[in-house]
This record gives structure tokens, sequence and C-alpha cells, in this order.
């Protein structure tokens, strides 16, 4: 193994870890790893060490060495991944995964070293043949989880759990790492609704932290159906949504942010609905959807679903409006 495999060796190896002044003691370098890997939220680097296994794995299959990476053998990847049907924005985190690794051994991304414009030229070659509007999946829309959540029994932790996960998940339109991470001590219980403190999310990764409310409701309730999940399972304090284990006991550990996703496909499926046209984005799209067809203000749904711009929003208020005041109403 060469000096930049062994680099490889961990993918999320930090610059810290070589060439260090002896007079460091264990405890800098530690403290010093914690910040580095805190640069890169935790679903980042996840997804970067899957894309990285990845393309780890085609390098073998053709005996190639993954570290460093020519710029024409990740073209050659690229365009493998591109034939697999792959969509182009996969492409784009598997390209930039692999510049994170190359940049954390210390070596030149294949983006940066010569003869990097085939890469380039590549990837826009896929982008013109193949498109780069994103696939996006079906926004579980007010009505939908209205429906969904009637068709869940009343009986059963895992009924209660999911009826307040798709619920709340609906009405805060959170992320699900954020659904995922929520804990009641982040609760603030009024007569209005609940005011949700979010500590840090994908667009807070200084974590400044920002609060939004749940209303009550009269339809979803979805401040109900939470109220009620937390009572029964006896939940005080901690991770608000727990795994459920066999016989309904209620486990310590909160659910991942892909149990988000499974929980949502399978009350989905149990409709006969399509499982795969929704992921774990469907119901924080649901509610911007749902919101900009009631003719909420732009600025308030941004308010709860915390986007940078406007720009996503507008997306859905056009889809929402599609329709109204049509250039062809008067006449067709």
């Amino acid at each position: 193994m060469d000096a930049a495999e062994s680099s490889s060796s961990g993918m999320l190896t930090t610059a810290v870890d070589v060439q260090l002044p002896a007079v460091l003691i264990a405890d800098d370098v530690a403290a010093a790893k914690r910040y580095i890997e805190a640069s890169t939220s935790q679903a980042t680097r996840r997804a970067y060490e899957s894309d990285w296994a990845i393309y780890e794995a085609w390098c073998a299959d053709r005996n190639l060495t993954s570290l460093p990476s020519s710029p024409t053998q990740v073209a050659m990847f690229l365009a493998a991944e591109a034939e697999a049907g792959k969509a182009t924005s996969t492409l784009s985190r598997r390209l930039a995964a692999i510049g994170y690794v190359h940049r954390r051994a210390r070596l030149t991304p294949p983006t940066a070293a010569e003869g990097a414009v085939i890469v380039e030229e590549t990837m826009r070659g896929i982008r013109r043949t193949l498109g780069s509007a994103p696939r996006r999946k079906l926004a579980a829309t007010a009505d939908l989880v209205r429906a969904m959540i009637d068709a869940i029994p009343a009986e059963g932790m895992r009924n209660l759990r999911d009826r307040a996960l798709l619920s709340f998940g609906l009405a805060s339109a959170m992320r699900r790492s954020e659904l995922a991470a929520l804990r009641v001590e982040h609760l603030t219980w009024t007569t209005d609704g609940v005011e949700v403190g979010i500590p840090q999310s994908k667009a807070d990764q200084e974590g400044l932290g920002v609060t939004i409310a749940v209303p009550r409701g009269l339809r979803i309730r979805p401040v109900a159906a939470l109220e009620a999940w937390l009572a029964a399972a006896g939940i005080a304090d901690g991770p608000v949504f727990r795994r459920v284990l066999r016989g309904g006991h209620v486990a310590s550990e909160s659910i991942s942010g892909e149990t988000v996703a499974d929980v949502l496909k399978a009350r989905a499926a149990a409709m006969g609905l399509d499982a795969a046209a929704f992921g774990a984005h469907s119901l924080r799209a649901g509610f911007l959807t749902s919101a900009a067809a009631a003719g909420a203000s732009v600025f308030k749904m941004k308010d709860q679903s915390r986007h940078h711009g406007l720009d996503m929003l507008a997306v859905y208020v056009r889809a929402a409006d599609l329709f109204k005041d049509h250039a062809g109403a008067g006449f067709l």
C-alpha cells in the first residue's frame, strides 16, 4: 500500500492527523478533530462516505487506484454512473465526495488537477443529455396526510407514534433530520399550540437556533396527536420520536431520519398508493404545497420552512397558481 492509499484508510481522517508539533497533547488534537469534523454536517459526511464507498468499489472492479484519482478516471466513473441511470444531482454529490476525500488526504482533487477539464466537460454533457431537473417525490399534502392519519388504527404505540410523526412533520415543515433530533426540551406548550426550538439545522450550520410555531389546528390537529403519543409513551424528556419495538415497547433512542421516510412510505402503501413516489422530503413539500394553495404569504411560508431565499418557495406558489388568472381563461 502506497502513502496515498494509506491516507485513504479512513476517508474522514482530518488534516490534524499528520505533521503535528510534538508539543501538542492528545486532548488538543482531539479537540481540533472535533471542530474540524463539525465543519461538515453528519448527514453530509454520511452521504460522502456512501458515495466514496461506491467509487472505491467501481475502482476495485477495474483494478484502478482510487486515491489519488486522475481526472480521466473520474470522468469514466461519472459516465458509468450516468449510464446506470443515476440522477445528475447524485453525480454532483459523488464528485463532491471524491474531491472531499482527496483534500482530506492532502492530495489535489481531480477537479483541480491538470486535465480537470475532462471532468467538467463530462458533467456538462451528462446534464445536456439527461437534464438537471431534480426528480421530485410527491408532496404529502394536508389532504393526503389527513387521509393517511384517518386510515391508521386507533390502538397501538406504533400507530400513535406514526400519527404524531406524520401530522407534526407536516405542520412543522421540518427536515427529516430535525424531526429525528427533536427533543421534549425543544418544545414550549402554549394555548395556541407548540413553539419548537430548532437549535441547529441544514440551513443553520452555525447553530444560531430558530423557533417555529405549530398551531393546534382543527382538521389534522398535530398538537393533539403529539400530546397523545407523548402521554401514552410516558415521554417527559429526551427524544420525542422514538423507535417502537416488538410488543409495543418504546425504546429510549430516537428514530433515524430514514425512519421518517419509511413511515410515510408504509402508510402510503397501506392506502394503495405507490410508496416509491414518496420520500422524507414529501412532508415538508406537502406543507409548502398546501400553504401555497391556501394563499398563504410566501414570507410566512419562509418563516416556517426556513429557506434561505424565496426562489424555492416560488416554485410551490407557481404550481399552486398555475390555473389562476390563466392568460387563456378569457377565450379558451
